[in-house]
């Protein structure tokens, strides 16, 4: 019997990546490409809608190389969840370029919706707070230098466009549905009457289905530039920390079912899941986003960091060539003093996510002196992203009674031991660091597989997936108690302090 094969693609902030699985969840082949978002003359960011689309057949072209087209039974798209663009319905010819989740000029549009009915209602329908990366601000700005760009033009987040360009059917999502702030996430139907505020309709938006449903089929012009064969089934598997949670889940074993996983990449985000209620008073004053989890009747919870990797992104650049490549890091980490440095990064280089939101905070450095060098800083900026994580750890522990005594962690910051050494001797517990080389086209690519029938169901899935190895970070003891000390009489007691120091005009953002 020929052995079923299962792509999974993930369409990021810096790249764009691609995997070829085995029904069991082995990786056969991976490829990836840059991402680059480019920088208008205005100051504003996007991406290129043709680049997107062709460089994601380029990676998959690339991973169904050698393999029989035959084999390929399912497509699973995940992507970054807020990045979107309008299309012409008729053509779906792009009349915007992508705009980037993390692009800020919609924050004009934030106090408008922000006031459109009490928040604590709208935090009630949507499980996230106004802001500018929604799709709902990012169309209100639209609309308000051009006001006849959204005649008879449709939003869609990046999973749908490529969707759309693969099968021609034009559909979304719960999960990427529910980042939009325009989707009641209980009800899983657009949100009329928020739109009817701001002079919208829900026609606006495609329909949402569960993650992972089969949306459409491969259609020839594009099975051709990628080298496979028309009518493989295509799903939008959805956004993409919540299917790296769910790979994540899925290849370490039914026991691990409610493991909390923290994905490392240029943001990180700690996400978990609960049972699908009524939000109240409990899970809004938490601070956390909420949204529709890809398992059916769980919603997610998240709280996240936006310059995680980008905080060593920045330390590289503004150091040159001395720090130009990840090696030069890792020899510089080497040479650092195993113990703490008791310099304090506040890590805000792009504000603050969930559950303290705010794009007007700055990022900080507290207690440098003379003697410290450039091995001392890079460290202290991994110290200061481990040290806000903690902070999201604690207030889930407290405000959610989830147990965070043992969290997962995947994506591109595993590769740095010394930083998940830093993480577990900060956070006092163990890290589970499983082995799987993409969590998010993995979760993607089983989510597309559960959607298309190849497995018959959650359990069938978790039978077949060959259960992966995983190492264990444990803390330093010692090194703990003083991670401890500076955490709680530090870091606690400047974050309030540096926070509220009102750096820029804005508004306050979900992670």
């Amino acid at each position: 019997m020929q052995d079923m094969m299962l792509i999974g693609i993930d369409v990021g902030t810096t790249h764009i990546k691609a995997g070829l699985f085995h029904e069991n969840g082995d990786i056969y082949s991976y490829a990836f490409r840059s991402n680059p978002a480019r920088l208008e003359e205005e100051g504003a960011y996007f991406y290129d809608p043709e680049e997107i689309y062709h460089l994601v057949c380029s990676v998959i072209s690339e991973v169904a190389s050698g393999t029989d087209p035959r084999s390929i039974e399912a497509i699973g798209i995940a992507s970054m969840a807020e990045t979107g663009l309008l299309v012409e319905k008729e053509t779906g010819y792009h009349r915007s370029p992508f705009i980037p989740w993390f692009d800020t000029t919609a924050d004009s549009e934030v106090s408008s919706i922000s006031n459109s009915f009490p928040p604590d209602e709208q935090f009630k329908r949507t499980g996230i707070r106004p802001s500018f990366k929604c799709a709902l601000a990012k169309v209100l700005r639209l609309k308000t230098q051009n006001e006849h760009i959204l005649e008879n033009a449709i939003w869609l987040g990046v999973a749908d466009y490529i969707a759309s360009r693969l099968s021609g059917c034009v559909k979304t999502d719960y999960s990427l549905a529910g980042r939009t702030h325009a989707f009641r996430i209980n009800e899983k139907v657009w949100d009329t009457k928020i739109l009817e505020i701001h002079g919208l309709n829900a026609s606006m938006f495609p329909p949402a289905f569960p993650s992972g449903s089969v949306v459409g089929f491969l259609l020839e012009t594009s099975a051709k530039e990628m080298g496979l064969l028309p009518g493989i089934p295509i799903s939008i598997s959805g956004h993409d920390h919540v299917c790296a949670t769910f790979g994540v889940r899925v290849s370490m074993g039914d026991k691990f079912s409610e493991l909390i996983v923290d994905s490392m990449g240029t943001a990180e985000a700690l996400t978990g899941s609960i049972n699908e209620r009524i939000l109240g008073n409990q899970e809004h004053d938490s601070g956390f986003s909420y949204g529709c989890d890809v398992r059916p009747g769980r919603f997610y919870w998240m709280g996240g960091l936006s310059a995680s990797g980008a905080s060593v992104e920045w330390f590289r650049k503004i150091m040159g060539d001395f720090a130009a490549t990840y090696k030069s890091v890792e020899n510089l980490l080497a040479e650092a003093d195993e113990k703490p440095t008791g310099i304090i990064y506040f890590p805000y280089l792009s504000g603050s996510g969930a559950p303290h939101s705010n794009t007007n905070v700055r990022a900080a450095f507290l207690g440098l002196d003379i003697r410290h060098s450039q091995k001392d800083i890079l460290k202290a900026v991994l110290e200061g992203t481990a040290y806000e994580i903690e902070f999201i750890r604690r207030r889930a522990a407290h405000s959610l009674k989830v147990n965070v005594d043992e969290i997962a962690v995947v994506g591109g910051g595993t590769k740095n031991r010394n930083w998940l050494q830093i993480k577990a001797d900060v956070f006092g517990c163990p890290l589970l660091i499983p082995d799987i080389r993409e969590a998010t086209i993995l979760g993607a690519a089983l989510l597309a597989a559960l959607g298309s029938g190849i497995y018959k169901s959650e359990n069938d899935m978790l039978g077949k997936v060959k259960p992966v190895n995983w190492w264990t970070i444990y803390p330093d003891e010692a090194r703990h108690k003083i991670f401890n000390e500076i955490y709680e009489q530090k870091y606690l007691r400047f974050q309030d302090a540096v926070r509220g120091i009102n750096w820029v005009e804005g508004n306050d953002v979900s992670f």
